[in-house]
């Protein structure tokens, strides 16, 4: 999904520039965004084949398979400590021969086996949570969806009564906060499908039809 192995299972490593580090990020996420390299071929694709019920369905299986499989933490970590004592005879030559110290490189070593015994079960929970059903609400409860300029991420909804809600989550959130929004003293109440934009400087416009028919 991105240009490298672990930045498409979710490493942001800390010489990343602005971007979010850590080993438990989100990588659908970072795809959706347009993250890396932007709007490329490869995401491309993935984007169209998800419309694809079949699919989706061997998508989720072979992530499954893979985990335990290939890409499990304990085959990983069999090839790193493989290649590392392949070649750690000749890493302290050459570290000697720079004047640095082996253990650079020793806790580069550690530094990617932390990554790998924790990125399977990332990877996987991203997985589940990225292609559970998403909730069909019933046709009198409108959604809007919008993410402001910083990140966060907005649903509002209208009930039945005509009374707007809207839930909101930064980028990183994994909770959302709800809450009632109050219409300007006057105005008509809501009867259509409530829409929603974010401006550059982040703030939010609600547009909905009222019950006076007019556009607010």
């Amino acid at each position: 999904m991105c240009w490298d192995a672990e930045w498409g299972l979710g490493y942001r490593h800390p010489h990343s520039g602005d971007a979010p580090i850590g080993i438990d990020l989100d990588p659908y996420a970072f795809m959706d965004s347009g993250g890396a390299i932007g709007h490329g071929l490869i995401r491309t694709l993935f984007l169209a084949l998800l419309n694809n019920e079949a699919y989706r369905k061997y998508y989720q299986q072979e992530v499954t398979r893979y985990l335990k499989e290939s890409l499990s933490t304990e085959n990983i970590l069999r090839i790193i400590r493989y290649h590392r004592d392949a070649i750690e005879t000749e890493m302290k030559k050459e570290y000697e021969a720079n004047g640095s110290r082996i253990k650079r490189w020793h806790d580069q070593i550690h530094q990617i086996e932390v990554f790998t015994k924790n990125c399977n079960t990332c990877f996987k929970r991203y997985t589940d949570e990225y292609f559970e059903p998403v909730i069909q609400f019933t046709e009198n409860k409108r959604l809007a969806l919008v993410e402001s300029a910083n990140g966060e991420r907005y649903v509002f909804y209208r009930e039945d009564n005509g009374q707007l809600y809207h839930f909101s989550s930064t980028m990183k959130g994994r909770s959302w906060q709800g809450n009632a929004v109050h219409l300007p003293k006057g105005a008509p109440s809501i009867v259509g499908n409530p829409a929603a934009y974010s401006l550059a400087s982040g703030k939010l416009i609600i547009v909905y039809r009222g019950r006076d028919e007019d556009l607010h």
